[in-house]
């Protein structure tokens, strides 16, 4: 959890009131004014992120909604504009309760007012929950903030459901043992989730599989922020005998800390992802492993990266491809000889790597179906839905050696997957389904090569379907998403792997799980054919914590570590 350093303390004025609201609920509606207050980035200590905060510890245990109004004038000194926002922390996330842009100069005054919509968001407070204003890509000491009549309810309500952990909640992976191998929920290395003892018992409970939301992925092996400039660089000898440097060792501490958590827990992981056009260092496609780029900045002042002028040549990228593959897989396989523990099950070898907007021309310089080749994803930044892999190759060739490496360095038994979300795209302007198809039947038919000294295929096991859905739209029904999965499946296994969904109200969003748990049970153990869905990973544990809580308030099973509703939905749509 990030510490909050306070700018200024406000004691509270408390107008208090307490209603009784529908037959089982009480919901509480306490509100606050605020005295009025000058707060000056200048004198923020280092590190500090909170211009001003009002502490709701209150709350600790409770699901609360915020509307906030406030009057504000900014005194930016800055060259660009300055984005503030009115957020909470300790609710799982970081929500943004309101924002406002204010020019560089000296503003009039602005009222800020919570939207409709974010109002009724309801959020779990934690014991640390402060609502806060905060600023990002701004200098602090460029602003001056005045802020008058500040005013907001907090609607708060006891929390539903049962504790995970109660002997009377059944079990999701024992219920569901007799359908498919595994079922997986997605957690991050923090103290609310992997790094909590709790936690772990309640994934144990119900899951016999889990995948780390980031701490896997290119940018957890390397660190954040990696350069050339500042690690070791060695010589590494790739499968045609060249030498090309790469460095000297990668981050594993993280990484170890999930092994031994799955260890201790008695569940396997899948691993997420060996190849990604995102949340990998600029520099490991650059030369020397220095990237030399040029940045964009959105709205809120965060940057990216447009572009890098000193991409590698193929050659030099393939061997830095082989090289982390093979130092991620050799390292894991150490760890689970040293432990005697096989955690890894799985690997998404690649993710993302069709376009939303793929066509159906896989060859020639006309081809349109690979991200980068596209009109929505040409000559972008990975920000914007490019992708510098397409950019050095021009084709799938990056693929397919992907898959050829991890066959030469994984155990053979571990499952190899391609991963991608809107898989069930399939109509004009987005061929995403026949895309991913496509590339299915290269990885099946593509030639051996020498690596390691072995002649070597790419090996792909099973279709990853992340599975992102939102009832709330027309597309993808259930139906849709069905026929898309009968197709993968006519050629491999399938897991379903971040399994989502975007509800406007507890009530479509169990309509939502009954309908997707009915639909996919169909093509578990028991299915006729011979591929099946083997997986079904939720992602994430609970609603608070879930990386769509911008546009769904009940996108998971779980509600501070008690089922909810969709939970009840995914056990009745077992044993009916």
């Amino acid at each position: 959890m990030k510490k909050i350093i306070l700018a200024a303390l406000s004691a509270l004025a408390l107008i208090f009131t307490s209603c009784q609201v529908g037959s089982n609920d009480e919901v509480e509606t306490n509100s606050y004014t605020e005295p009025d207050v000058t707060v000056s980035g200048a004198t923020l200590e280092e590190g500090a992120f909170a211009y001003i905060s009002y502490n709701l510890a209150e709350y600790a245990g409770k699901a609360i909604s915020v509307d906030l109004t406030a009057e504000m004038k900014v005194i930016n000194n800055g060259e660009s504009a300055a984005n503030l926002m009115w957020q909470l922390t300790d609710v799982g996330s970081y929500p943004i309760i309101t924002s406002k842009s204010f020019p560089a100069g000296t503003s009039d005054w602005v009222k800020v007012t919570t939207s409709s919509s974010n109002a009724k968001n309801t959020y779990t407070a934690g014991a640390d929950t402060v609502l806060y204003l905060s600023t990002y890509g701004t200098t602090p000491s460029d602003l001056e903030i005045q802020l008058r009549n500040v005013e907001y309810k907090i609607t708060s309500s006891a929390l539903g459901g049962k504790d995970w952990m109660d002997e009377s909640v059944p079990s999701i992976k024992e219920t569901y043992s007799d359908t498919f191998e595994y079922f997986g929920i997605a957690c991050e290395n923090n103290s609310k989730e992997l790094a909590n003892e709790n936690t772990r018992k309640g994934i144990a409970k119900h899951a016999n599989s889990i995948t780390m939301g980031n701490e896997f992925k290119p940018d957890g092996f390397f660190g954040w922020g990696f350069s050339g400039e500042t690690v070791t660089l060695v010589d590494f000898t790739d499968s045609t005998g060249k030498k090309f440097k790469v460095p000297e060792t990668l981050n594993y501490s993280t990484v170890d800390a999930c092994l031994a958590a799955c260890k201790e827990m008695g569940v396997k992981m899948r691993g997420h992802v060996l190849t990604w056009h995102s949340q990998t260092p600029d520099a490991f496609y650059a030369e020397n492993w220095i990237a030399d780029v040029t940045t964009t900045t959105d709205q809120y002042g965060r940057k990216s990266t447009e572009s890098i002028k000193n991409l590698v040549d193929k050659e030099t990228m393939t061997a830095r491809h082989e090289w982390y593959i093979k130092t991620v897989l050799n390292h894991v396989a150490e760890w689970e000889a040293e432990n005697d523990y096989r955690a890894i099950w799985a690997w998404d070898v690649v993710n993302e790597a069709m376009a939303d907007d793929s066509g159906n021309t896989y060859t020639g310089s006309n081809q349109n179906w690979l991200r980068g080749s596209t009109n929505g994803t040409k000559n972008k930044g990975a920000a914007a839905g490019g992708s510098f892999w397409y950019q050095i190759y021009g084709n799938e060739e990056f693929i397919i050696n992907a898959f050829r490496f991890a066959n030469a360095y994984a155990p053979s038994d571990v499952k190899l997957c391609y991963n991608d979300y809107n898989e069930y795209m399939n109509y004009n302007g987005g061929y995403k389904t026949d895309a991913i198809l496509h590339l299915i039947d290269l990885l099946q038919s593509a030639e051996a090569k020498t690596i390691n000294g072995n002649s070597v295929k790419p090996r792909i096991d099973a279709m990853g379907m992340q599975s992102h859905v939102d009832v709330e739209q027309p597309f993808p029904k259930v139906s849709d998403y069905e026929a898309a999965l009968k197709k993968f499946l006519n050629k491999l296994d399938v897991h379903v792997t971040e399994l989502d969904i975007v509800a406007n109200t507890k009530s479509s969003a169990k309509t939502g799980y009954s309908d997707y748990f009915k639909m996919l049970k169909k093509y578990g153990k028991n299915y006729s054919g011979s591929h099946k869905i083997t997986c079904v990973t939720v992602w994430g544990i609970n609603n608070g914590n879930s990386w769509i809580t911008y546009k769904s308030k009940f996108p998971l099973l779980f509600n501070n570590n008690r089922t909810t509703d969709s939970f009840n939905a995914v056990i009745d749509a077992h044993n009916k």
